[in-house]
């Protein structure tokens, strides 16, 4: 492992149009012992093309902006940061601290002039985190500790609409919105009326579909249009979890997945969440998570790691990763699957993606539900039914759709040595696998007593602490060259 230099800036310059957000981002960065420069934007910045800043950004350093989630402030932004990557000193860091959608600022950044190249090094982290969380990113900046940059999973998203602004219908709503004769409603005025009208039109489109907190904001927003935004709009601890993503305390781990003859198969793949020293487990924090794009975020990362894991091992092994109910009705989910598939390096090892849906989703709120299933199936993925016969069991809908694979939950796995009812419901399912060439897999095995026992009813794939602990990306190579025959 290359061992990370610890990088001493000279100086941060942050750039803010809010002074009360500049003098607590001055004071949080002085406290680490590095020296501050603020740059306040205000309305006159609008007719800024060059000023006693300019050389600013060729300098290296780290720059931190400011982006509030005010319409005009941010489009002011816009225009401010368009204007100064065009230099960017190749030895500089940069955080945005944003007060919108941190993936739709990432989009607008990239419509930019040079924006692809440029944001690939940049970070960018909510506004809403707290001065703690705040000091603690600042922190592995300055350390110069690994982020994972959520562009990593983008590829897996595409065909959402994410779209970024234009820097013409930044422009345009920027002289909107701006309400005062600038340099910007001068250009406008040889600008074809109907011209404007479509591009403010276009980009008021984009703000209110991509930008929750900007399109409450915006003028006529109706209350009912405002509670229906908020909806969409990610919690203070969503927001700490994607940040947990990118300073890589969030990570997955590989639980294997064997045979009779105690041999690998495939992998489950696994969320933690590290904090503080203390590893939380899925079921702490997966219920908290409620935003769709938090939840369709780690079903990206599940993936990528899946389809990294099947080309790694040329479609030996396969990989599952588990659905959140709130997803199976997603066309994002889909999107994202087809994406997926894309990166594999041999068509043929589609068969070696498994997506675990909870037996306890609602499988019938509407058509959208079915309509996915079917297309995952058709599609050539292998579709798994999770937590079969656990506490909360309801009669799984084994008629209605066709899975190709049933696990049985830990909690009916713990009473098999001496329930006689749990061990009539493990015969009935694994006999329906047998006669219907489906599998069924025992999960939560912890002892040899429960593995055979497991075994004399028929259950032909096991995971579990007995045979093996989740392990990490680092000793899953190890993991498998020990299980190979020699």
């Amino acid at each position: 492992m290359i061992k990370q230099t610890k990088v001493e800036y000279s100086v941060a310059y942050i750039v803010s149009p809010c002074a009360m957000a500049a003098a607590g981002l001055k004071e949080l960065i002085s406290n680490q012992g590095v020296a501050t420069k603020v740059i306040l934007l205000n309305d006159a910045s609008v007719d800024t093309t060059h000023s006693e800043d300019d050389d600013v950004i060729d300098t290296s350093g780290l720059y931190v902006f400011y982006i509030p989630k005010e319409s005009f402030y941010f489009l002011l932004m816009l225009i401010y940061i368009a204007e100064r990557i065009k230099k960017v000193h190749p030895d500089t860091d940069f955080v945005f601290i944003s007060g919108v959608s941190c993936s739709w600022l990432h989009q607008n950044i990239l419509q930019m002039a040079g924006g692809e190249k440029f944001v690939f090094s940049a970070k960018i982290i909510s506004s809403k985190l707290s001065v703690k969380r705040l000091e603690q990113y600042f922190t592995r900046v300055r350390e110069n500790l690994p982020f994972t940059s959520r562009d990593r999973f983008t590829v897996n998203r595409r065909g959402m609409s994410n779209e970024g602004l234009t820097p013409r219908e930044t422009e345009v709503l920027l002289d909107l919105f701006s309400g005062t004769d600038t340099a910007l409603v001068e250009r406008n005025r040889n600008v074809a009326s109907k011209t404007l009208y479509n591009q403010r039109k276009s980009g008021l489109r984009k703000m209110v579909e991509n930008s929750a907190e900007l399109a409450g904001k915006l003028p006529g927003a109706s209350k009912r249009w405002k509670a229906r935004l908020a909806q969409t709009e990610m919690s203070s601890y969503e927001k700490d979890f994607v940040t947990g993503i990118e300073m890589q305390e969030v990570y997955q781990v590989y639980q294997p997945i064997i045979n009779i003859s105690r041999e690998i198969c495939g992998f489950e793949i696994l969320t933690r969440w590290r904090q503080k020293g203390y590893v939380i487990p899925p079921n702490e924090f997966i219920p908290d998570l409620k935003s769709e794009s938090v939840l369709l975020l780690l079903t990206a990362m599940s993936l990528k790691n899946a389809i990294d894991g099947i080309n790694r091992y040329e479609g030996d092994y396969f990989f599952s990763i588990n659905i959140h109910p709130d997803l199976i009705g997603c066309p994002g989910l889909v999107n994202m699957c087809i994406e997926a598939c894309r990166q594999l390096k041999d068509t043929r090892w589609k068969s070696q993606l498994v997506l675990e849906f909870s037996e306890k989703s609602d499988f019938y709120t509407s058509r959208d539900v079915e309509n996915n299933l079917n297309m995952l199936s058709g599609m050539g993925m292998i579709l798994f039914l999770d937590d079969c016969f656990s506490e909360g069991s309801v009669f799984f809908p084994v008629r209605k759709f066709s899975f190709n694979g049933y696990k049985l939950d830990k909690s009916i796995i713990d009473d098999v040595l001496t329930s006689k009812d749990d061990i009539a419901l493990i015969t009935s399912l694994s006999g329906y696998c047998s006669l219907t060439g489906r599998r069924c897999i025992a999960e939560g095995v912890e002892d040899v007593f429960t593995f055979e026992k497991l075994k004399r009813l028929g259950i032909e794939l096991f995971q579990g602490y007995f045979f093996h602990q989740p392990a990490s990306e680092e000793e899953l190579a190890a993991l498998v060259l020990k299980s190979k025959p020699i």
